[in-house]
Formats: structure tokens, sequence, C-alpha cells
């Protein structure tokens, strides 16, 4: 038998479903299948601490939880073929977990490995399986054993499965849309919703447990501070219920702050925008650009680099300025009056205001954290109104840049046909960029014929007409 699957799960049906059926979708059925069942709610640790007890016949195991599913319908042929030809003792391959692939580094570290990240031989199983103790990363402490054994690893370069978490791990709260099938098949029809995106630099998290993991240790009832170098642990504690939040950060201050309020112009300026970006409150330290440099025509092929050229002179001059922050407020947004004092009062590198996008159908500005731009939903923008949450992006049309970010991306591209916005995401997520989006910075976006979309808390998203 090539692989021993070993799933824990609790009160997850839908999860446990779609586990399964991801399963049956392997082109290749040589596999047992192991599960843990969970039916009172032992905890992490203790589920860590069963997997010890596992008796595989596989040459190989393989930990695939519940709340995963496969992405890959070859991946046990692929793992066959690598056996057959290298015989390793550990077989790599990556995985989206909470909205990343990882692992994205090496030497691998802690909250940056999950169990579907690796296929150990039953060999090293059985050396290292009780690595996997009562500490809440047993994942990194069971692969950690198994490295310090100096194994023969093979890499995979492909994506094997991904996380479908549910609220803080226990018991199940859907928080996206099963479609038909797997969920995770078609990235455009599965929209990954963030279990818990409302945490932010400063806030307060207690333990229910002790916790001990590389660079990371409390005791039970201890209170911890959220920064940027323990982000992703505390996250990773909410999701799995070993910690609460006790208290949020306070607002920033927004008053020293020296920003540099940017306005590109490609085609005509609304009179609305203009209005409402003189009409800032609260704002003392900044200066406004309306940039109106277009040499090539819109109807020539380099017509994208219009846009780009008008990026990187503001990216110049907010860097030579020496400005703390720039606002882009494109030329057919509408914000409100305090937009630009809530955008800086978040501490992040990247803030977005949210509005609708006025081509083709009318949706959410802002994605997901998923790497692929999943548009997020309008029944979860209603959700979670008026609240921060953190996301992938959010387009060029109402968002607020750093300078560190400034300054190590370059909105010149080699392709001068595309706007930057994507290219700018896309390298946003690849350098672990935080980006928060204020669902309560609510923004007019003025189409062509002069209707203005505006988002909506009931419906989505409603359309005023135009004055003529």
């Amino acid at each position: 038998m090539l692989i021993s699957v070993v799933t824990r799960t609790y009160k997850r049906p839908k999860m446990f479903a779609a586990n399964r059926q991801s399963l049956k979708m392997q082109t290749l059925q040589d596999y047992e299948e192991i599960v843990i069942r969970d039916e009172v709610g032992i905890g992490c640790a203790e589920a860590n601490h069963r997997l010890c007890l596992v008796e595989p016949k596989g040459d190989y195991v393989w930990v695939f939880d519940d709340d995963d599913v496969l992405e890959d319908d070859t991946f046990f042929e692929k793992v066959k073929e690598t056996v057959d030809q290298f015989h390793p003792d550990v077989i790599f391959v990556k995985g989206w977990i909470v909205g990343q692939i990882l692992p994205d580094r090496w030497p691998i570290e802690e909250g940056h490995i999950d169990g579907i990240n690796y296929v150990v031989s039953r060999e090293m199983w059985d050396r290292c399986k009780n690595s996997w103790d009562r500490a809440y990363a047993g994942d990194f402490s069971f692969i950690n054993a198994v490295m310090k054994l100096d194994p023969h690893v093979r890499w995979l370069d492909i994506v094997a499965a991904k996380t479908i978490r549910g609220s803080h791990g226990a018991v199940e709260e859907w928080d996206f849309e099963l479609p038909q099938g797997l969920l995770s098949r078609d990235p455009n029809r599965a929209r990954l919703r963030p279990v818990r995106d409302m945490m932010h630099i400063g806030d307060i998290i207690q333990t229910k447990d002790a916790v001990a993991g590389i660079g990371f240790i409390a005791q039970k009832g201890e209170k911890v501070t959220v920064t940027r170098e323990n982000f992703d642990k505390c996250e990773g504690l909410i999701r799995s219920d070993i910690a609460k939040f006790v208290s949020s950060a306070p607002m920033r201050e927004v008053a020293t702050q020296k920003v540099l309020i940017f306005c590109p112009i490609g085609g005509k300026l609304e009179q609305k925008t203009r209005d409402a970006i003189f009409a800032q409150e609260d704002i003392e330290n900044y200066d406004i650009i309306f940039a109106h440099d277009n040499p090539h025509s819109p109807m020539s092929e380099n017509a994208g680099l219009n846009i780009q050229l008008a990026y990187e002179k503001m990216r110049t001059m907010a860097l030579q300025g020496k400005y703390d922050k720039v606002w882009i407020c494109e030329a057919d947004m509408i914000p409100p009056k305090d937009a630009l004092k809530k955008l800086l009062e978040v501490d992040a590198e990247i803030v977005t205001g949210l509005y609708i996008l006025r081509h083709a159908a009318p949706n959410p500005n802002i994605v997901t954290k998923d790497k692929q731009f999943t548009l997020f939903s309008f029944e979860h923008i209603k959700k979670n109104w008026g609240k921060q949450i953190t996301v992938g992006g959010g387009c060029m049309g109402c968002v607020l840049i750093d300078k560190s970010v400034l300054e190590r991306f370059s909105f010149i591209l080699k392709d001068n046909k595309n706007a930057p916005d994507i290219p700018f995401m896309e390298w946003c997520i690849q350098n672990e960029i935080r980006q928060v989006a204020r669902l309560d910075v609510v923004c007019g976006h003025v189409k062509p014929t002069g209707e203005v979309l505006w988002p909506s808390e009931k419906t989505g998203f409603r359309e005023e007409k135009s004055a003529a």
C-alpha cells in the first residue's frame, strides 16, 4: 500500500465530506484511510497526541485533516512516481493554508508549515511520531524532528491541498459557499472568506492554554500584544480557539503624518472628486497633486504607459519629498470627508476604502488573500459592514500606501499595456505586505454615463442617477 492518509475530525460534517470526496477523486486509489474522531472536543494538543498512537500500514504517511481538500487529482500518482524513482524519506509539497501558499521559506519556521505539506516514510513516522506532542505546533515539531535525522528529501513543486477552515477550528461554521463538487476546484465559484480578518497590530489576546513553540511561548491565561513579528502566530491561536480577544488596539494618531494626496487623471476629472479631496477633515500636513500628464494617445498601443508614468511620477515625488504616506484617489472616485483620516488610523502598509468596480458586473473592489484575486462577495461585505478586514488588495481607486512599500516597488512595468494595480497586488502578496480594507470608508464611483455606484449595506450596491 502506498499511502496511509490520517485524518482528524471534530463535528465538521460538511468539511469532512469535502475532504473524503477529494480523496475519491484521486486518479490513484492506492491508500488507506485512518480517521481519528473527536466527539467531545479534546482540543488541538490532545489531537496531536492521538497521532502518536497511529499505526499505519502504508509505505508513506500523510496527515490530511478534515478541514483540508486535495487540489491536485493526480497527487498520489506524483507521489508514487517520486517514490519509485528516488525512494525519499520525505516528500515536501505546497499547500493553500489560511490564504497563502506554504511553505514559503527555508529553513522552515513554525507557523509556515502544515501537516499537508509533507509525506513521510513509515520508518520516519515510527521514529518521530512522538514529536506530535501536546504543543500547539505539533506539525512543526514533528517535521523538525524528522529533519534532524538528515533524511533523503524530495520536493514536488505542486499545490497538493488546501485548508477550508471554519470558525475557530471547532464546531463548524461555513465561511464560504460550498459549490457542487469540491470547494476549491473553481476559484471563481468558491470565495474564501477569512475566519478572523479583524485582528490588528496592538490588539491584546489572552491564551486559554499554555503555548510553546519556536519564538513564541506563553503561559495559560497570559495576555499577549499582537505585533508584526507574532501576527501569524496570534492569528493561528485565535483560529484554533487557543486564545481569545481581550481588547482592540487604539487608533493611530494621524495629525503628525505627512501625506501626499495623488489624483491621476487619464480622462476627465470629476468635479465631485475634486471637491471631496479638498473637503477632507482633520488632516494637517499634506500636499495635493492632480496629475494630467498623458504623452501617449489613448488609442495607441502604448496607452497603458500613461497610467504607469503617472504612478511612477507620484512614487518619485513621494520619496523625494519624504512623505510618510501617499493617498491615491482616482479622478472618478467620491470619498467621504473622513476617508483619509480613517485610512491613516490603521497600522498597515496598505489601507483601502470600499467602492464598487464600474467595469463589467458591479463588484466590491477588494480581493481575498488567496493569490488568485477572488473578489469578495457582497454577502461578506454586508456581513462585515463598517469593520476593518485583512485583504489581498483593493485596486487603486482609494488606497493609502506607506513609503516603505513605495521604496521597494516600481510602477514602470515590462508590459506597457497594463495598469499597475494587479501587478502591485501580486507583488504585495508575494512580499507579505499587510493590506487592510476599511469598510466604513464608503466611496462613490462615477460611471462614464454620469451615474454613481455606491456600496450598500443592505443591497450590495446602489446606483445614483446623474442630474442630467
